[in-house]
C-alpha cells in the first residue's frame, strides 16, 4: 500500500474510532441519565405528580359511579412511559366544586400506589361497616351564612348553616348504610330539623334535640359516591322578643357517620 493510502486508511481509521467512542460515550450518558430519572422519579409521590401532570386532561372527566372504580388508560408521553404503566382516573364526586380528583398509577416494577393531584398520597376508600364506621369532615356548604361556630357550652365546633342551607359530605362508596349526623341546637319555638339530600332528592331527615354535640340517626339509607351528600336546615326561624333567652332558631353541624 502506498505512503498516501495508508495514510488515508488512517485516517479513515480514526473517524471511525471517534464516531465509535462518541456513540459509546452518548450511551453512557443515556444510561447515566436514566438512572438519575430513577433514582429521582423513585419517590412514589414525585412520580405521581409527574404521571399527574401528562394526564391533566382526563382529570376533567368523570367515568361513572362504581363500587370497582371506573378505570380508562391514558396514553402518556414517551418519556412518562418509563415509569408509568397505566393511569387510572377515580374521582370522588361529580364534576362539581365539590368534586376532587385522585390519579391511581402503577410504575414499573411497583405495587400499586394512590395519590391526589397535589402528588400527596391517598389510600382508596373502604366501605363503611357496623364494626368500622367512617366518620364523613365537611368538604363544602352554600357561601352565604356558612361559618364555623365555637360553643364550649355544646362540646365542640360546628359549621352553621343558615335556613335552606347547607353543608356537604363525600360518600366513600356507594351502598346502603345508617347515616347519623353529629350537631347541636339553640331552640326557639321548637328545634331545628336537618334533611339529608343527594341530587336534590331527600333521603330522610331528623330533628336536633340536643344543645350538646350528639349523634343524630337519619335511619338506614341508600347513597352513592357520585353526588355530594348535603345536611339542609329546613326550618330556620326567629325572632324572640330581645334580651330572652333562645330567641334564634340554629343548628350546628359537626360530622357525618356512615356504618
Amino acid at each position: 500500500m502506498s505512503a498516501p493510502a495508508s495514510r488515508r486508511f488512517t485516517r479513515a481509521l480514526s473517524v471511525i474510532e471517534l464516531l465509535v467512542s462518541i456513540a459509546a460515550l452518548l450511551v453512557l450518558i443515556s444510561a447515566a441519565v436514566i438512572s438519575v430519572n430513577k433514582t429521582r422519579l423513585r419517590g412514589y409521590d414525585a412520580v405521581a405528580v409527574a404521571c399527574a401532570k401528562s394526564v391533566a386532561d382526563a382529570q376533567t372527566k368523570y367515568h361513572g359511579d362504581t363500587d370497582t372504580y371506573a378505570t380508562t388508560t391514558t396514553q402518556l408521553d414517551a418519556g412518562m412511559m418509563r415509569t408509568c404503566r397505566d393511569v387510572t382516573v377515580v374521582t370522588s364526586g361529580p364534576i362539581t366544586d365539590k368534586r376532587f380528583v385522585n390519579i391511581v398509577f402503577h410504575p414499573m416494577g411497583e405495587a400499586t400506589y394512590t395519590v391526589t393531584e397535589s402528588g400527596a398520597r391517598r389510600s382508596l376508600p373502604t366501605a363503611p361497616t357496623a364494626s368500622s364506621p367512617v366518620t364523613l369532615s365537611i368538604v363544602g356548604g352554600r357561601a352565604g351564612c356558612n361559618y364555623v361556630y365555637t360553643d364550649p357550652s355544646a362540646g365542640g365546633t360546628g359549621q352553621m348553616p343558615c335556613g335552606n342551607d347547607y353543608v356537604s359530605f363525600v360518600a366513600p362508596t356507594t351502598g346502603t348504610y345508617e347515616v347519623s349526623v353529629t350537631a347541636y341546637a339553640t331552640p326557639y319555638s321548637g328545634w331545628p330539623v336537618l334533611a339529608l339530600r343527594q341530587g336534590g332528592v331527600t333521603l330522610a331527615t331528623v330533628e336536633v334535640t340536643s344543645r350538646a354535640a350528639s349523634p343524630f340517626s337519619f335511619g338506614r339509607v341508600s347513597v352513592t359516591r357520585s353526588e355530594p351528600l348535603d345536611v339542609v336546615f329546613t326550618n330556620d326561624a326567629c325572632c324572640g322578643p330581645e334580651g330572652t333567652p333562645d330567641r334564634d332558631r340554629n343548628v350546628y353541624v359537626t360530622n357525618l357517620t356512615l356504618r
